[in-house]
């Protein structure tokens, strides 16, 4: 086996890893705050759910990408298929913005519809979201070192996309808390922010990929 081989090797099994990991991490996260936002009729916990649920969708997008980017050349596509992984961070772009776009929607119905006095979510319950904010963390962690030898655009948003989520679920929680104190739908407001974050993320992920298609 060549040098080149060995390194194309490691590349993909390093990418594999940290997407496997990062498809059961956001997995477990999305089940368990989608359960919580449920049960305590609270949309900004709720939409954290899902924005975990499209972040397993992305981890799932990434591992697709680095598995077909791998494929050797063959009659069909004589210069391989490494662009797949272009095309799969394209495809990554396209969920952040959709994300973006729902949770914009979900914040601003929020607002307008004002405070509502709903279910009271427990500390406890408070403090286990805030400290799923680790998880993504760590899986934060792990994409940027990974991708200091893989140096993939998909590593590089999932990276991106796993530090807002820290910064979304502590504001989440933090405004879950507040919003009953002061009677104000915090819970929605800090959402706007978020998701134009999230938005803007996915775009430039977007164009950065589009430019090395072309």
């Amino acid at each position: 086996m060549t040098a080149d081989m060995t390194r194309q090797e490691n590349r993909l099994q390093k990418g594999l890893q940290t997407g496997i990991t990062g498809i059961i991490l956001n997995g477990l996260l999305a089940l368990g705050k989608l359960c919580i936002g449920t049960l305590y009729g609270n949309i900004a916990i709720l939409t954290d759910g899902v924005n975990n649920l499209t972040d397993a969708g992305t981890a799932a997008v990434a591992v697709t990408g680095f598995a077909m980017a791998q494929k050797k050349p063959d009659k069909t596509h004589p210069s391989g298929y490494s662009r797949m992984e272009y095309i799969s961070g394209l495809f990554i772009s396209f969920l952040l913005c959709m994300s973006a776009a729902s949770l914009l929607k979900s914040a601003v119905t929020g607002c307008i519809a004002g405070y509502s006095l709903g279910k009271v979510v427990p500390g406890v319950v408070l403090a286990a979201v805030f400290c799923s904010s680790l998880g993504k963390l760590f899986l934060a962690v792990l994409s940027a070192l990974t991708n200091i030898s893989v140096k993939s655009d998909l590593l590089k948003g999932i990276t991106a996309d796993s530090l807002i989520d820290c910064g979304i679920t502590a504001a989440t929680v933090a405004a879950v808390f507040f919003s009953p104190v002061i009677r104000m739908p915090l819970d929605s407001m800090v959402c706007i922010p978020a998701a134009v974050y999230i938005g803007i993320t996915g775009g430039k992920i977007g164009l950065d990929n589009i430019r090395k298609l072309l």
